[in-house]
């Protein structure tokens, strides 16, 4: 199986085609054709894991997760910290600590509660913003340098939520979707 054909960044010296193969066994063969290749090579070793690892310090019942530029996990739809289902809640991890779910100075974990719809439907992470979709409104999680708020949510609009978990995508910046009421909607 061909895992990459970009192992290595262009910006070496030349121009070369390169390939990295995992064969039976696990055996490496890298194979470099064309012309001069000036660096190092080293002996990268690629895992698979087969399963997923549960994250037992998340929320327990989640809707939807993702993850934001600032590398922070989002659960939407979720329990809160004493294991209660909340559909409009919105929890995040401390930063680049998926463990770390408990608000504290010395984190940035915390939680939201949205006010428009009856449940959380979908969030994702975008290319400068997150948005999340009630079955009633849109709301943009904006990322806060404080430790003290760490998201800001503004409602962008109500009647406009989302008809399904996979009726939203982004495209050159711009979101498009479904609304329950079968209007498209867009955001740029």
């Amino acid at each position: 199986d061909v895992c990459s054909s970009d192992l290595f960044p262009s910006h070496d010296i030349g121009p070369y085609k390169r390939e990295f193969y995992v064969g039976a066994g696990g055996a490496q063969t890298l194979k470099f054709t064309g012309a001069v290749f000036t660096g190092t090579i080293d002996n990268v070793s690629v895992t698979a894991l087969k399963t997923a690892a549960q994250i037992t310090t998340a929320p327990s019942s989640v809707t939807c997760a993702f993850v934001t530029a600032e590398r922070i996990l989002v659960a939407c739809g979720c329990a809160d910290t004493n294991g209660n289902f909340d559909p409009l809640r919105v929890r995040w991890s401390d930063q680049e600590n998926n463990q770390q779910w408990t608000p504290d100075p010395s984190n940035l974990a915390g939680s939201y509660t949205l006010s428009i719809g009856s449940r959380i439907v979908r969030g994702l992470a975008g290319k400068n913003e997150n948005l999340i979709w009630t079955d009633g409104g849109l709301y943009r999680m904006t990322y806060v340098p404080d430790i003290n708020v760490v998201y800001r949510f503004d409602l962008v609009g109500t009647g406009c939520g989302l008809i399904g978990p996979n009726a939203a995508a982004q495209v050159g910046g711009i979101w498009f979707w479904m609304s329950p009421s079968g209007v498209p909607g867009l955001v740029s």
